[in-house]
């Protein structure tokens, strides 16, 4: 029932759309189109990051855009990203809290409204609270809103490979080249998982992400009905930049995004902090936050 419910939020089945937002889908369009009209920026390489000369153009300006050289450096001095974050779909509240999590995204933790506290140690997911009776897995939670957060910077991790796949459609009226990002044999929880990676033109930022959700999924059926985040409002902090606000729509290839957004996520409040002891660690009184039909 969980693993259903799963798809048909984030895949995007049908009749599941967001409340007051029958304008997005304009406002998306009238996004890339601007960013076509600005023209295409160089490709500058990421000072400071390493092999940028075997990395696709793509990703190199995309971490250039966004500071990744920043992002890396405050890792290594041992800050954690910390922000405020509330996910609505379906006309409702889906998740919101503030969560922590690591530069590379291995480690995290999040303090939710409900009282939930729920941390990924590097190797096992914890939850102060038994997963809700319908919706993702607390699981599912703590690895998908960080990994979309950070997006920007896990463009070349490791087992990562990039294919250029030539102009694909943003709306029924907009097209950009797009990056088909793939994962290696066990990579993460869903390495069936891919992603479009689209640059905006003018800028260089991360525009669009398109993706499949095979976590607890057929490879399969994923595929039916792939999604689309729009990246919209950056702030910097500390030199580094973050998209705020996440629009979310179902999306297919021959004509791009489809309809009214079906969620939106916002994040806030965000710095670069050192991590309290034990943040990573597995909460007291927690269980085990278990992979679907585990």
């Amino acid at each position: 029932m969980r693993t259903n419910w799963l798809t048909a939020l984030v895949l995007g089945a049908s009749g599941v759309t967001l409340s007051g937002c029958g304008a997005t889908e304009k406002a998306d369009a009238a996004a890339v189109a601007e960013a076509e009209r600005s023209g295409s920026a160089s490709a500058v390489p990421c000072e400071g990051c390493a092999a940028d000369a075997d990395k696709p153009a793509v990703v190199a300006a995309i971490e250039a855009a966004h500071g990744k050289a920043a992002y890396d450096a405050l890792g290594a001095a041992g800050k954690v990203v910390k922000a405020d974050f509330d996910v609505d779909f379906g006309g409702g509240d889906l998740i919101a809290g503030t969560m922590w999590y690591d530069t590379p995204v291995g480690k995290v933790r999040m303090e939710l409204d409900n009282g939930a506290v729920v941390v990924f140690d590097g190797q096992t997911g914890w939850s102060t609270q038994p997963d809700p009776e319908q919706g993702p897995s607390y699981r599912f939670h703590v690895l998908t809103w960080p990994y979309f957060m950070a997006a920007p910077f896990k463009l070349s991790d490791p087992g990562v490979t990039h294919a250029d796949v030539g102009e694909m459609p943003l709306t029924a009226k907009s097209s950009l080249p797009a990056s088909k990002m793939t994962f290696g044999e066990g990579v993460g929880d869903a390495p069936d998982d891919w992603y479009l990676v689209f640059k905006d033109p003018g800028d260089d930022a991360l525009l669009a992400l398109g993706y499949i959700v095979t976590f607890g999924t057929p490879k399969a059926y994923a595929e039916e009905k792939p999604s689309i985040i729009f990246y919209r409002d950056p702030v910097t902090v500390d030199g580094v930049t973050f998209a705020t606000q996440w629009v979310f729509h179902f999306w297919n290839e021959a004509s791009g995004m489809e309809g009214d957004a079906k969620g939106r996520a916002t994040v806030s409040n965000i710095e670069f902090v050192v991590p309290p002891a034990g943040a990573f660690e597995k909460p007291e009184g927690a269980q085990e936050a278990t992979l679907p039909g585990v």
